[in-house]
């Protein structure tokens, strides 16, 4: 055992003085290349040095030509600077200018930075980019089914499924969410008589917000305006969150059944800001909605409590007491899932997980 273990060491020792011997050789021979690199360059640098001078003295002696008046295989009358215009570097600025150059060949091809100013080019005067064919062959659509005496609702809401154009988008939430008629010679006379009957709303119940009744109501509305769409400066001035405010007091006061959820807030927005867009054309996000005129504001404040009020007509007992509504939509979701996909209906059975585990906020968030 103990001439096995001496035979070993004395293996290893053999294996140390042969690595020890291979990394000096290696250590000369790259010190050999570093000498023969830099001699290398200052041969290079040398030669630059000579054609520089000699370009120096041919443009001294000869008088200024350009390279214009020469022929060239590019092409005649290529406007191209003569030697005498171009600036004369140091020999090491020549030998950083061709170590440069050789990078950029080596590098892959990059596209072109289009400037701001250009990408601009193919957008409107709104700031909107501009509409492809598609989209205006879209719009056109929906203008001629508007434009009839009277709009067919059915075909307005398949021709709404994928999308409504932002020109067209506020009078085809009112047809559809039934706050306007289809004919078109009621609409006028129908939108002055709701606009004019919730500001009489406002006249009859809004001074009883600080009613004992009505306290608790208002003090949850005035602490949850603030917290909607925080990011967003249209929804923190402070006229914008009177409007709010108002829009979901009355609303609470006329549905005493389910009164103010926490969550309806949410559901004004959208209203809000698509009637904005009827009388301008700018994004709406950093808007100062002081500077449209009063007439203006009251309009968007009652066609938003108008077409939120119908919304919510449809599913106000999501927001009853033990909120039946969600629950039977949980429902309906859990048994088209046992039809559709059987295999995923019976994993989750096995693993005794609820719909309404995780359904319950989907059908809450609509």
């Amino acid at each position: 055992v103990m001439e096995t273990a001496n035979k070993v060491i004395e293996n290893h020792s053999k294996q140390q003085e042969r690595q020890r011997h291979d990394d000096t050789a290696e250590i000369g021979q790259k010190d050999e290349n570093t000498q023969e690199e830099m001699a290398e360059e200052e041969e290079e640098d040398e030669e630059d040095e000579d054609a520089d001078a000699q370009v120096e003295e041919r443009d001294a002696t000869s008088p200024d030509v350009s390279f214009a008046s020469l022929s060239s295989p590019f092409g005649e009358g290529r406007l191209v600077k003569s030697q005498s215009e171009a600036p004369i570097g140091s020999p090491r600025d020549v030998a950083g200018e061709r170590a440069a150059l050789h990078r950029q060949r080596s590098l892959p091809h990059r596209p072109p930075v289009i400037p701001l100013v250009a990408r601009m080019a193919d957008q409107n005067t709104s700031g909107t980019p501009a509409m492809t064919e598609r989209e205006a062959s879209r719009l056109d659509k929906f203008k001629q089914l508007l434009a009839g005496p009277n709009t067919d609702l059915e075909e307005l809401r398949k021709l709404s499924w994928s999308g409504i154009p932002r020109q067209v988008r506020p009078i085809t939430w009112k047809l559809l969410s039934g706050y306007l008629p289809a004919n078109a010679e009621r609409r006028e006379s129908v939108l002055q008589r709701k606009r004019q009957e919730y500001f009489g709303f406002i006249q009859q119940y809004y001074n009883s917000r600080n009613d004992e009744n009505h306290q608790d109501t208002y003090r949850q509305i005035h602490i949850d305006i603030p917290r909607t769409n925080p990011l967003i400066p249209l929804f923190q001035q402070a006229s914008v969150q009177e409007i709010f405010e108002r829009i979901l007091f009355i609303w609470a006061i006329r549905h005493p059944a389910s009164g103010y959820v926490q969550g309806i807030n949410d559901l004004v927005t959208p209203f809000f800001v698509v009637y904005v867009f009827e009388y301008i054309e700018e994004e709406v996000e950093n808007f100062d909605v002081s500077s449209l005129e009063e007439e203006a504001l009251r309009n968007i404040e009652a066609d938003s409590f108008w077409c939120m009020s119908k919304l919510l007509d449809g599913i106000q007992d999501n927001y009853t007491f033990a909120q039946p509504g969600i629950q039977r939509k949980v429902k309906a979701l859990e048994e088209l899932v046992s039809r559709i996909d059987e295999s995923v209906h019976r994993h989750m059975q096995h693993y005794e997980v609820e719909y309404l585990q995780f359904a319950f906020r989907w059908m809450n968030n609509l």
